[in-house]
Parts: C-alpha cells; sequence; structure tokens
C-alpha cells in the first residue's frame, strides 16, 4: 500500500474517532441538563407538620379551631405520598381515637404544591385539598386547605 493511502486511511480513522468522541461528549452534557431540568427543585421526602386553622365551617363549634397533623411524604418526581395522623387541637394533643390517619397525594409544580387528602375519621371518611405556595426557603409552605367535614376552609401550614 502506498503512504499516500495509509495516510488517508489514519486520517480517516482519526476523524471518525474526534466525531464519536465529540457526539459522546455532546450527549453526556444533553443528558445532564435533562437530568438537572427534569428533576425537582423541592425535596418533600420525610417528615413534616401540617397546621389548618378553621376560618368556615358549616359547624360553628370548628371556627377558629387548629388542627395539627404529623406527616410523613415520600416523592418520586413532581409526585408525592404522604402518610400521618392528627396530633393535636388547638394546641392540645389528642389522645386515644382522636388520633386519626391521614393518606395526602399529591404533585410539586414550581413552588406550588397540590395534593389531596383523607382523613379516617372516628364516625367517618373525610377528604379534602391542600394548596401550599413555598416560602421561607422550602421549610415552610403556606397556603389553605378545604375538607369535607362540615365544609372546613382556611389557611394551611406545611412546615419541616
Amino acid at each position: 500500500m502506498s503512504t499516500a493511502t495509509e495516510h488517508n486511511k489514519s486520517s480517516w480513522s482519526k476523524g471518525i474517532a474526534a466525531l464519536v468522541t465529540l457526539v459522546t461528549i455532546v450527549s453526556g452534557v444533553i443528558a445532564i441538563k435533562d437530568y438537572f431540568d427534569h428533576r425537582p427543585k423541592y425535596d418533600l421526602s420525610g417528615r413534616w407538620t401540617i397546621e389548618n386553622t378553621v376560618e368556615r365551617s358549616t359547624y360553628s363549634p370548628y371556627l377558629n379551631t387548629r388542627t395539627s397533623f404529623t406527616v410523613a411524604f415520600t416523592q418520586n418526581g413532581n409526585e408525592f405520598t404522604g402518610v400521618g395522623e392528627k396530633t393535636a387541637i388547638s394546641g392540645h394533643a389528642v389522645t386515644g381515637h382522636d388520633h386519626t390517619p391521614l393518606k395526602i397525594n399529591g404533585t410539586v409544580e414550581g413552588g406550588r404544591i397540590h395534593a389531596t387528602f383523607t382523613e379516617q375519621g372516628i364516625n367517618r371518611e373525610t377528604s379534602g385539598v391542600f394548596d401550599w405556595a413555598v416560602s421561607n426557603q422550602s421549610s415552610q409552605w403556606v397556603g389553605t386547605f378545604f375538607s369535607t367535614a362540615a365544609d372546613t376552609s382556611g389557611p394551611s401550614i406545611l412546615r419541616r
């Protein structure tokens, strides 16, 4: 084989190798960017406290009541689930059957959380929604709640 042919094959091989390397690097950069673009900005996994204050209700004894729940969230992407229980009413720890279980399902979009919940009360199951917005560097979220328990609603705080 002539030296020119060998040189052309060597140049061709080096060109292909350089192209493969470039494609590999670009693909890696795109994959890393995609990971960070789709990774949730906020991680809700772990233990949280929810405090609801009843401002509106069809049952007047509920008005101005503060109800606290302790929940543990597990997050997968922008979706999360949580389980917990009622822990206090108007600052007083609940006991016995008053520790009603709570289940939550929701999504985190930007700095907002939308979630639905069910609470297994002593006599019946109730359901509702939470809508929170981030404040205080993601360790506290503020918003509102609505529950089918006597159509209660009002402000809600989610905090670590």
